[in-house]
């Protein structure tokens, strides 16, 4: 290894890194943001797809026959963990605590004085976090309850144990629920009768009542709304939802296949989310509602796709059926198809007009012109009668269509195209009929500017003429390129319309101009009420032209317009949409907005439609068509908010779109659709208020599985938890809030039972049965990806490397400016520099970068090597025109303080014979030179050698072209004779692979490399091999990499690679969000780089040929603020501190410092405020100036005997009647005899089983 020089100062992540983080939301906002270290901007990528599982055994050794079973927990707000577990062997029932650090404590909460307690145990938090649970007493078939009791001074006890049952034959599963009246329910199953039953207590004595009276199969509680609770179950292939107590109910889905297990999870708002099983235990269905959810609102796939080259298409209601029909232009065809819930026919219902010239189209709309609710159609025929044109209008009725043209115009200005453009403008007259407009594109308008559009006025009666013709001015412009139809903008009952000025893509065009023309009484005046126009000439503004709906929801219509050539005349530009903000004066006369495209060559601008309000927020959304987006463009949604369009898109990836177009509904269902139009079809997307998914295995290996859990965070993601033989498989989808198009993930969590919760940032947290009966901690550690463009200049990135320099001095990378250009960069205090690498001269193959930045590279056939010497590269001569061979390989054998000292270079010589070199840089000279002939060596053979000696071996793999590979140490020195230099070989193992694949050492343990598999005997694709010498036989094991990664960019040691569509596969998930190309190689590092450590990527793009680096920083927390800006690391959701108490100051999650810049220490009602009696009361809400932990009836007051109920003392008299008791506390009949009884109830206090009764209070027989 190179000697360490230090040329910079030591750096923490304090001095050198800094980000916006996010206020008052969750941490997924820092995507897009830049991450700035040592100068350099990272671009946060969305995807949380990125995350580790680490496993700990944290039971404690009490016994070598502790046997634990039966797990659950729950997660608190401040992300620790509070469990209970069976512990088998003793019969006891335990409590774990995990802090948010790491940190255990374990207790024993009740040893069953001799019976079995603990079994089906189910455990929840009260408000002040005080753990309940409910468990059996096996031996009794009893339901007893467990409580954490604050400090208090009567028997110093931790816990208050009860048995809550007697006289039935109690079985589990137990589910217990926390009202947030501080009630406490359990839900239970009556062995004898198979009823569903409750136990419950309000503050002062459990009650009973059973809940359903008929067998069930399964069923799950949940707390909802915080009054009640709603149990899901199963009764012979029926799920049904039922609230208690008020006992109504709710059928959700049947069939003979599907039913438990099964299970629920309220969120904080909207529709509880269901999943379930189907098809005998084998999938997994989940059902939820998407109201608040921005994503997932259009299916993933289309419900309908129509074959149509060329084609385009309009929505409207022809036969006034309340279904949407679809006009489409088609194999030269105007076909309508009637909406029906029956779904599409491929036969049209109409063929309106047809023609046989196949370079011809038809332009038509929609629209109501008669105002009877049923909708027309308009169409142009610009080829008609030698390119005169003319154009057609068909009313539309109950029975469809009319056959006959309510009204027929035929131009007869010679080649005017009239009918090339046809739009329902509305009632511009205000005289209840809709009017319209036609262009006429070749008929010759004002100066240089061709096109007129010609104006027809709505009637009882057909027009015979134009009532207006309009003509642009300008220079060398389309006029009427856009007409849109606008409404009422201005509010003066007259509806108004859009015109743009513009031109074709590669046409040469003028000052793009968009106008508006206001209605009136008298119509329409040729002087526009409203203009925008460029002075840069060729930007085409106006392209499209769209009334978007209303995006910023002050209740008028938004105007948006398309200039795809923004910033230059020229296909080069990234384009933008422009909006224009309706109100009540109409449009101002400057953008409120302007979106620009991403990239150079994304044209954004080109096609813009409105979408409707998608995400059910109340702001219209809208879409756009990049074309020059990737390799054959893309579709994106900008959602609509308060303040306009978010500037970040949700991108869809469906290549060649030129339209969208709405619909409100085709098929009767109630949703709405989108028409996606491309080069050769026509999809069908619909809209979705719900969501049901049915998800198939196998899990993680496993067919079958016997219990689901379902977990919602705080953001919304949803988790389920699928237990099968062989442990728990979590689904999970990282990026639904994101990307609907989310695939499930799987995450294994240990071999056996398994629990899990999510913290309220999505940090996964489980418990497992581990190592033969032991009890293991999973805990989840997340990964932020970040992107910088190191260099952009021409086609860059190709055969990467990156190493580090030292610890903390930052990195090295390298990497090929065309095909004959070395490229280095070194990462400085300042940020990357990057400079050319030595001459190449004639180069012949691909340069190899070593450690240090030593390049070896074939100059014709003389293999050279570069050192960098200050700022000067030093070459050496390692063998002059005798490298003949393709491969060659080398190693730096050793280091010296000013660099490298001795090299080792294999290459294959003029006579086909392998040459092995040592060569002395410090006395530039080469000190051994050996020929070694070996069997089936030829010119194209490739050789890699080993990068680190094994004792006085240097092993070596010879790939031939034929694909014949070999493994072969070579004796490196005779001890007795150090100039015999490879003066042995000896053969380790031959194999033959098809592919030529040269194995790749590891450059840690230099005698392992990794090779191919053979997945055909059970091998992974890849395996990482070693060879024992003394047997000459390689041992092998498989590698996690899939067969999806592109083998010339593996990195097996650390498990990176790209896969063939350019994604990149970690061992933490994939990164899709970016694609760089397998075919020019791939490097990653793991290190730490002024006071930043991290995998570190670099490879080159596919879309714009970069040369780009990846970073990857520790998110321990999970809340996607990596750990490097994180100030509350181990609090999800927090990341920010102003005041230092150790409580964050993000509003969003539960653990939100109530007191933010005042430092303090409180955890109740308000959190990190000032507390002065140190209770965890804050002075807020504490209602006693001295130490005390009761919460029903008084906060913060003493509390002798822990049960929640203030002492009485001084004017205070309705606090606990039985101080020291903490079983009782009121006598609500006063008949002096305290409510509560049952089981062991009641100590030194009588039990009152009649508690609203003053003349009754025992039961002898039991008979109510």
């Amino acid at each position: 290894m190179p000697s360490t020089t230090s040329l910079e100062d030591n750096f923490t992540s304090v001095d050198t890194i800094q980000a916006p983080l996010p206020s008052n939301e969750w941490g997924e906002s820092l995507a897009g943001s830049d991450i700035t270290h040592m100068s350099e901007d990272w671009n946060v990528l969305a995807t949380r797809n990125l995350s580790s599982i680490v496993e700990t055994q944290i039971s404690p050794v009490l016994s070598e026959l502790d046997d634990y079973t039966g797990l659950d927990l729950v997660i608190d707000h401040f992300d620790s963990i509070h469990a209970c577990v069976h512990n088998d062997t003793a019969g006891s029932l335990e409590y774990i605590h995990v802090n948010q650090t790491g940190v255990v404590q374990w207790t024993i909460v009740d040893d069953g004085n001799g019976n079995d307690v603990g079994a089906e145990c189910d455990i929840k938090l009260d408000s002040q976090n005080r753990a309940r649970i409910a468990y059996l007493d096996s031996d009794t078939s009893s339901l007893k309850f467990a409580f954490d009791a604050r400090p208090h001074y009567v028997n110093y006890e931790d816990w208050h144990v009860r048995t809550v049952t007697e006289g039935w034959n109690v079985a589990g599963p137990l589910e217990l629920s926390i009202l947030d009246n501080g009630t406490d329910i359990v839900l239970w199953i009556d062995e004898d009768t198979g009823y569903l039953m409750t136990s419950y207590y309000a503050s002062t004595f459990w009650r009973h009542e059973s809940v359903i009276e008929s067998l069930i199969e399964g069923y799950n509680a949940r707390t909802h709304n915080g009054d009640r609770v709603r149990i899901l179950h199963e009764t012979g292939g029926l799920i049904r939802s039922m609230d208690w107590p008020n006992m109504t109910s709710t059928n959700i889905d049947a069939a003979p296949w599907i039913g438990a297990p099964l299970d629920q999870e309220v969120p904080g708002e909207g529709e509880a989310q269901l999943t379930y099983s189907a098809e005998n235990d084998t999938v997994v269905q989940f059902v939820r509602s998407l109201e608040g959810r921005r994503e997932g609102r259009i299916t993933t796939s289309p419900i309908l796709v129509v074959d149509a080259d060329a084609s385009s298409a309009k929505v409207g209601d022809f036969n006034c059926d309340g279904k949407s029909d679809f006009i489409i232009f088609m194999n030269q065809s105007l076909v309508v198809h009637h909406g029906r819930t029956s779904g599409f026919n491929p036969t049209p219902d109409i063929v309106l007009q047809q023609t046989t010239e196949t370079e011809s189209t038809i332009s038509f709309d929609t629209g109501d012109m008669n105002r009877d609710g049923c909708d027309d159609v308009l169409f142009g025929m610009p080829y008609l009668n030698s390119s005169n044109g003319g154009a057609r209008l068909h009313l539309g009725s109950s029975t469809g269509l009319d056959s006959v043209a309510f009204w027929t115009f035929d131009s007869s200005t010679l080649g005017a195209a009239f009918g090339s453009k046809v739009v329902f403008i509305g009632d511009t007259h205000n005289d209840g009929y809709d009017d319209w407009a036609v262009l006429a594109s070749d008929e010759a308008g004002s100066g240089s500017v061709v096109g007129r559009i010609h104006l027809f006025d709505g009637g009882s009666q057909a027009p015979t003429s134009s009532s207006l013709t309009l003509a642009g001015t300008g220079t060398n412009l389309q006029y009427g390129w856009a007409i849109e139809a606008l409404g009422d903008i201005e509010g003066d009952g007259y509806d108004d319309f859009a015109i743009s000025s513009a031109g074709g893509l590669l046409d040469l065009t003028g000052y793009g101009k968009v106008e508006i023309h206001s209605g009136s009484s008298t119509g329409h005046s040729t002087i526009p009420s409203a203009q925008w126009s460029r002075t840069l000439q060729g930007t085409l503004l106006g392209y499209s032209v769209e009334s978007l709906g209303d995006v910023n929801g002050d209740g008028y219509n938004d105007l948006g317009f398309g200039e795809p050539y923004v910033d230059t005349a020229g296909p080069g530009s990234n384009g933008a949409i422009h909006i224009s903000l309706g109100g009540p004066n109409g449009f101002p006369s400057t953008f409120n907005q302007t979106i620009l495209g991403p990239s150079s060559g994304s044209k954004l601008g080109y096609q813009i439609a409105a979408a409707g309000d998608i995400d059910r927020d109340g702001y219209d959304d809208v879409w756009a068509v990049r074309p020059g987006s990737g390799s054959s463009g893309d579709l994106v949604l900008f959602w609509g908010s308060s303040t306009g369009l978010s500037s970040t898109p949700r991108i869809f990836s469906y290549p060649d779109i030129s339209d969208v177009v709405h619909s409100d509904d085709f098929d009767g269902d109630g949703q709405e659709e989108w028409l996606m139009i491309d080069d050769i079809q026509i999809s069908v997307f619909e809209h979705l208020d719900w969501e049901q998914v049915s998800i198939e295995g196998p899990y993680a290996g496993e067919s079958n599985f016997s219990e689901l859990d379902l977990n919602i965070d705080g953001p919304g993601r949803s988790l389920i938890g699928v237990q099968t033989d062989s442990g728990l498989v979590i689904l999970s989808r990282p990026d639904e809030l994101s990307t609907s198009t989310s695939e499930w993930k799987q995450t294994k969590i240990g071999t056996a039972e398994a629990v899990y919760g999510i913290t309220e940032a999505g940090q996964i947290l489980a418990l497992s049965i581990c190592n033969d009966g032991s009890v293991c901690l999973h805990k989840e550690t997340g990964l932020i990806a970040s992107t910088h463009v190191v260099e952009s200049t021409g086609s860059v990135g190709a055969q990467p490397t990156i190493t580090p320099r030292s610890n903390l001095g930052g990195l090295n990378m390298s990497f090929m400016l065309g095909n004959s250009v070395l490229r280095f960069v070194e990462e400085t205090i300042t940020g990357f520099e990057v400079s050319s690498g030595p001459s190449l001269g004639q180069l012949n193959g691909t340069p190899i970068v070593l450690h240090g930045n030593v390049t070896i590279w074939k100059d014709d056939r003389t293999l050279k090597v570069g050192i960098m010497n200050d700022s000067q590269w030093e070459i050496h001569v390692i063998a002059d025109q005798s490298v003949a061979g393709l491969g060659f390989s080398a190693d730096v054998l050793d280091w010296g303080y000013n660099g490298p000292g001795n090299l080792t270079a294999a290459f294959i010589g003029n006579n086909s014979k392998l040459n092995l070199v040592k060569y002395d840089f410090s006395n530039s000279i080469i000190v051994n030179h050996s020929e070694i002939e070996i069997d089936g060596l030829d010119l194209n053979s490739q050789i890699t050698l080993s990068p680190s000696p094994v004792v006085n071996n240097k092993p070596i793999i010879i790939v031939n072209s034929s694909g014949y590979a070999s493994y072969r140490e070579l004796i490196l020195e005779n001890s007795s004779l150090v100039s015999s230099w490879y003066n042995e070989s000896i053969e380790g193992f031959n194999w033959t692979d098809s592919t030529g694949f040269l194995p790749l050492w590891n450059p840690v343990l230099g005698s392992f490399f990794t090779m191919l598999g053979n997945t055909s005997a059970g091998d992974s694709t890849y395996i990482q091999c070693v060879v024992i010498s003394s047997i000459k036989t390689a041992t092998c094991s498989n590698l996690p990499l899939s067969d999806q990664v592109d083998s010339r960019t593996i990195n097996p040691w650390l498990g990176f690679g790209l896969r063939h569509d350019g994604s990149i596969e970690t061992p933490f998930g994939i990164i899709s969000e970016i694609q760089l190309d397998p075919s020019v190689g791939f490097a990653v590092t793991l290190a730490e780089h002024h006071g930043r450590t991290g995998y570190i990527m670099l490879g080159k793009t596919m879309s714009t040929n970069d040369a780009l680096a990846i970073h990857l920083d520790t998110d321990t927390d999970r809340d996607f603020i990596p750990d490097i800006i994180d100030d509350l690391p181990h609090q999800g959701g927090q990341w920010a501190d102003y005041d230092g108490d150790g409580f964050g100051d993000n509003s969003v999650a539960t653990s939100f410092d109530d007191c933010s810049s005042d430092a303090g220490t409180s955890l109740f009602t308000e959190i990190g405020c000032g507390d002065f009696d140190n209770d965890g009361w804050s002075d807020y809400s504490d209602e006693c100036a001295t130490t005390g932990h009761s919460y029903i009836d008084r906060k913060g007051c003493s509390d002798a005997d822990g049960d929640g109920w203030s002492n009485n003392g001084g004017d205070y008299a309705s606090g606990d009647l039985s101080p020291t008791n903490w079983m009782q506390a009121r006598d609500q009949d006063g008949d002096g005899l305290l409510d509560n009884h049952g089981p062991d109830c009641c100590g030194m206090d009588g039990a009152d089983e009649f508690p609203f009764d003053p003349r009754q209070w025992i039961d002898a027989d039991n008979d109510g």
